[in-house]
């Protein structure tokens, strides 16, 4: 893939186009699910880079595929230094810094959207403190590594939230998870919980969609 300051032909609308494009640190490398009449506009966060994590994971491809379903642009990227991404792991600030670079730099092409920030795991991380800086008008969690990465200073959102979870998480305490949300100050939080499934929501990713799907639609009607 060639590297670009712009965005290609018809990607808002293009079922799925994969590019490159110019970011702070180098190349971004961006997967996007386009729709024909988009509602919002999302952006989905992936998991730690040093753990595997990249815009391919399957939960951020549900995540992505629930937004795109729900008539939202759907854009994931690599953190730097993961697949086609210019540069290396930046400890959660790099990363924060190339979404908030990234959702600036894709809102200007689409002003009139409003921003869902979604997220899984280390991403999930991300987007929350995204979210205490760039406006928006939804935040999904999935499976968020309180109090790692910067979320224990996560103690308010302005806008509406679900908190994605299995019980037997094997990766993050799901008990202090559900403290920190029931302590979080939003003008709407949503929880669902599976007893079953782990981190990575094992067996459960059709009904992660389905939920995923039902608090998008409520928000945008």
């Amino acid at each position: 893939m060639i590297c670009s300051n712009s965005f290609p032909i018809d990607w808002v609308h293009a079922r799925e186009t994969r590019f490159l494009l110019s970011g702070k640190a180098g190349a971004i490398e961006l997967l996007v699910n386009g729709v024909q009449r988009p509602r919002a506009l999302s952006l989905i966060c992936h998991p730690h880079p040093l753990h595997g994590g990249s815009l391919d994971n399957k939960v951020v491809f549900t995540l992505a595929r629930a937004c795109r379903d729900s008539e939202m642009v759907a854009v994931r990227f690599n953190f730097r230094g993961v697949g086609d991404s210019a540069g290396i792991y930046g400890n959660g600030i790099g990363e924060l810094d190339d979404a908030k670079w990234l959702l600036g730099r894709i809102h200007s092409e689409l002003p009139d959207l409003p921003i869902i920030l979604a997220g899984f795991s280390f991403g999930a991380a991300i987007a929350a403190q995204l979210a205490q800086e760039i406006p928006c008008a939804g935040l999904l969690l999935s499976a968020p590594p309180v109090p790692h990465y910067g979320m224990d200073h996560v103690v308010a959102v302005t806008a509406p939230i679900i908190l994605l979870q299995c019980d037997d998480d094997d990766v993050t305490e799901s008990a202090i998870t559900y403290r920190w949300f029931e302590q979080l100050s939003a003008p709407k939080k949503t929880l669902h919980t599976w007893p079953t499934g782990g981190h990575f929501f094992h067996g459960m990713l059709p009904e992660l969609k389905y939920v995923a799907e039902k608090f998008l639609s409520d928000l945008l009607v």
